[in-house]
């Protein structure tokens, strides 16, 4: 798996699904006879599921570590993997078999589940530590790492800390986000992300007596007041991990960002619900991919949360392409994710650094866009692979400016420029000039008109300190707010 992008590390298994019609019910007891002509579906399941997920959404490569048994399921799912185009490193354990669920459905409706499966305790360290071993000579080339835990035993707390720890170890680090099924959450403190559902969540909170305080059932998924509650409840026994996730099925999703203290609920996406299995492995799937796309925590959750929400309306153990997951956004919503708080900027930035990619800044009010504007910000671009244009707002425009300025509102302003297309982030400042926002963004290039060359250009000598680039563009003649003003009112 060469220059590997996304990871996934978990408990892998086979979905197996029996579909067909019900004509009788059997003769040997009272239960429905299931007519299936055309044999068995079989999907991959488990951290494999979410492999193929990720893969489906994502050009980039995708990478699966688990355990399986010396069998012909594993052999089949090693088959599916190289169908999908996922790498894979899967343990073959003699003494096990590779976990099967069997599900039998009848008009979209599921009659009946079997699974065939050996039991955590049969684990040992010493079996498990084999997809440690892997990651920790793969973890170099990994952009970020899935954790995926059906409480099967392929993850045992050591697992957890040890993969954690190498991680943490490497030149860029990995973010490590996990879909914890067991009760224990603990181990995963320190992820970037964990994402339960509402019934692990509270599974979590009550194993450590923290549900008592909520007032509210943990067995019944509870509205928005309750999600934030359970958030931060379980916020407290996963101090070091950012950002608590909370799947909510029907309900969407709650998020709470605990360094900021932001709390935001996200609807669900979805025209019907045909069948909820693998929802959360599609979810996480994609906010793996949105990070490692370098979109913004919030832009990747957006785009997970999409994601699950297309694919409870296919059958089985689905994957949702990415023209599908794109198609359901409308004109606007790429523009929209351009507009960043200076906190997003700065991750974004970091992110872009990371990957080799130089970072070019450029800042004015832009009021009143113009052939000039334009000038500038293509030019600017030109100079390096990512633009990022940091905007005045409305009061600081007008303590510029003058008390009849700005002409169009902040919100106004950061739109048009989200749809220039050499433009990759828009990011607001209050202050009267942008230094604080360079200093917290870096860039490598800062751009100005060439009507500021010879003076004390705000920010430029803490880029220069650092290595960077003071960059002067030449104006096109003419073209400029105050001209176009002053044209308008004749």
């Amino acid at each position: 798996m060469s220059h590997k992008k996304i990871l996934v590390a978990g408990d892998v298994m086979v979905d197996r699904y029996y579909e067909g019609p019900v004509r009788r019910v059997s003769p040997e007891a009272p239960v429905p006879v299931v007519y299936c002509p055309d044999g068995p579906q079989d999907y991959p399941g488990g951290a494999a599921h979410v492999a193929t997920a990720a893969k489906a959404l994502s050009s980039d490569a995708v990478g699966v570590l688990g355990d399986v048994g010396e069998d012909a399921v594993a052999e089949k799912l090693r088959m599916m993997l190289d169908q999908h185009g996922v790498w894979h490193h899967l343990n073959t354990r003699k003494d096990a078999i590779t976990p099967l669920k069997v599900r039998v459905t009848s008009g979209g409706r599921q009659l009946m589940r079997v699974d065939h499966e050996f039991g955590k305790a049969s684990r040992s360290l010493f079996r498990t530590s084999a997809v440690v071993n892997k990651f920790e000579e793969i973890a170099r080339e990994v952009r970020v790492v899935v954790l995926s835990d059906y409480n099967k035993g392929t993850l045992p707390e050591y697992a957890v800390r040890k993969m954690m720890d190498v991680a943490r170890k490497q030149q860029i680090p990995p973010p490590i986000i996990a879909d914890p099924k067991r009760s224990d959450m603990a181990v995963y403190n320190g992820c970037l992300a964990v994402t339960p559902n509402w019934a692990e969540a509270a599974s979590a909170c009550v194993n450590t007596n923290l549900f008592d305080d909520l007032g509210f059932r943990p067995d019944e998924v509870g509205d928005d007041g309750e999600a934030q509650k359970l958030a931060g409840a379980l916020g407290r026994v996963l101090p070091s991990t950012r950002h608590i996730v909370i799947t909510r099925g029907e309900h969407g999703c709650t998020w709470y960002d605990q360094q900021t203290g932001h709390v935001n609920h996200l609807p669900a996406f979805s025209r019907c619900v045909y069948d909820v299995t693998g929802a959360g492995d599609v979810f996480i799937a994609g906010l793996a991919v949105g990070i490692a796309e370098d979109k913004s925590f919030e832009q990747a959750l957006r785009m997970a949360n999409t994601a699950a929400g297309i694919s409870v309306n296919i059958p089985g153990t689905s994957t949702v392409g990415r023209q599908e997951l794109d198609d359901v956004f409308d004109a606007t919503a790429s523009t929209g994710d351009k507009i960043m708080s200076t906190e997003e900027a700065v991750e974004w930035a970091e992110r872009r650094r990371r990957a080799g990619q130089r970072v070019v800044l450029v800042n004015g009010c832009f009021d009143l866009m113009h052939p000039g504007h334009l000038h500038l910000l293509r030019s600017a671009r030109a100079y390096g692979e990512k633009l990022v244009v940091a905007v005045n707002d409305d009061a600081s425009v007008r303590s510029l400016k003058g008390d009849d300025r700005p002409f169009h509102d902040l919100a106004d302003r950061l739109a048009m420029l989200a749809a220039v297309g050499a433009v990759d982030v828009v990011v607001p400042f209050e202050e009267a000039t942008p230094e604080k926002l360079i200093r917290a963004v870096k860039p490598d290039v800062l751009v100005k008109g060439a009507e500021y060359e010879g003076t004390t250009v705000p920010g430029a000598d803490y880029v220069a300190h650092r290595g960077g680039r003071v960059v002067f563009v030449p104006m096109l003649p003419g073209k400029s707010t105050t001209a176009l003003a002053a044209a308008v009112r004749g």
